[in-house]
């Protein structure tokens, strides 16, 4: 399966089927996954994370190119990931010196591989206050068959729990408040927004339907859909923050 870009609208084909959607189809995001099934065949808890996360799981509209990929790891497991990764794919390589809580396997693109991402990025799960192991945060991608059988144990956040962790390493990252957290700030905001875009559904232009009643929003008043998503958080600090969010958002159409 091949993919391009056009205008920031990615889209999938193959050599009879042709997809223009924000959610790729299940054998592209099969394809995709490969290094997270061997992490989890090698009994290692994984969580898929980042931008294929928010679009393989909420069919959100990501800004960013879909280069790297993300994975949460229990932080006791970090090194027998970069391990694994090692042992199976020989085309990635660790560079961790600059911060030796941190793991990300880098590649070099080699011809005929893709859509392996350009880089796996290993995360403590602790970085964004989860433990992969609690499995009631997580959800199992949802694929089509035969897909959904090849990649059973792979699990993604729940809105919620992506929420919550991207909120908590905005408002208290772990590395405190160095260059690489304003770079590591602006991203994680930018998915907040993209994971509250895709549920509060509101018109793109004037002559649409517009059933959460943005046209009608007040300024610091939230609508039901707002209030919704704000509910499904379980800390107050998430509350806090998302209330401000949703008082802040505006619909343009």
């Amino acid at each position: 399966m091949d993919r391009y870009e056009e205008d920031e609208v990615v889209s999938y084909y193959t050599d009879d089927k042709y997809w223009d959607d924000r959610r790729p189809p299940s054998e592209y995001q099969h394809e995709r996954v490969v290094v997270l099934r061997k992490l989890i065949s090698c009994g290692i808890p994984s969580i898929l994370w980042g931008e294929d996360a928010e679009e393989f799981a909420f069919n959100c509209n990501v800004s960013a190119a879909r280069l790297d990929q993300h994975i949460l790891v229990p932080d006791d497991r970090l090194y027998t990931a970069v391990a694994c990764i090692r042992e199976h794919f020989p085309q990635y390589y660790p560079t961790t010196d600059f911060n030796p809580d941190y793991a990300e396997i880098d590649w070099r693109p080699l011809a005929g591989i893709n859509p392996l991402p350009c880089a796996v990025r290993l995360k403590h799960s602790s970085y964004y206050g989860l433990d992969v192991r609690e499995s009631d945060q997580f959800q199992p991608l949802d694929l089509e068959p035969p897909f959904d059988a090849l990649n059973a144990g792979i699990l993604v956040p729940k809105y919620g729990t992506f929420i919550e962790g991207l909120v908590e390493i905005y408002m208290s990252p772990p590395t405190g408040s160095d260059p690489a957290h304003g770079q590591g700030a602006t991203k994680h905001r930018t998915m907040l927004d993209e994971l509250f875009d895709c549920r509060i559904q509101g018109p793109d232009h004037d002559y649409e339907p517009d059933p959460n009643g943005w046209r009608g929003k007040e300024p610091d008043v939230l609508l039901p859909i707002e209030k919704e998503i704000i509910g499904e958080l379980r800390t107050e600090k998430e509350i806090w923050f998302m209330t401000h969010l949703a008082e802040e958002y505006e619909v343009c159409f």
